[in-house]
């Protein structure tokens, strides 16, 4: 692990230094038991925890990450770079700016 730690960058290699936070830890003990269960193969883990470092002991893992409104199914892969993050789309209506947004709405 001490190898892997030296691999991060700085942000990621401090927050493993201080070690994993509860969530971070319960998900861990899920994942160990999945695999356990399931002779290496992991079945899908249901988790909150979005803020979680990959690891090489999650690889190949089906991850299922509540988006706050439904799961979302990711799979870890070797050589993927990816974050739990979607784009949010603010939009100005035609003709309205946001200071005027109250009187340019039809309600």
């Amino acid at each position: 692990m001490d190898e892997f730690i030296k691999l991060l960058p700085s942000r990621q290699r401090r927050s493993l230094l201080k070690g994993l936070t509860n969530e971070q830890r319960i998900l861990m003990e899920h994942v160990r038991q999945s695999r356990k269960e399931n002779g290496g193969k992991p079945a899908p883990v249901k988790s909150h925890v979005r803020d979680m470092i990959v690891i090489p002991e999650m690889l190949g893992l089906n991850l299922q990450l509540h988006s706050g409104k439904e799961y979302v199914s990711i799979e870890i892969q070797a050589g993927d770079d990816w974050t739990f993050r979607r784009g949010i789309r603010h939009y100005e209506p035609e003709g309205c700016s946001w200071d005027t947004w109250d009187r340019c709405v039809s309600v």
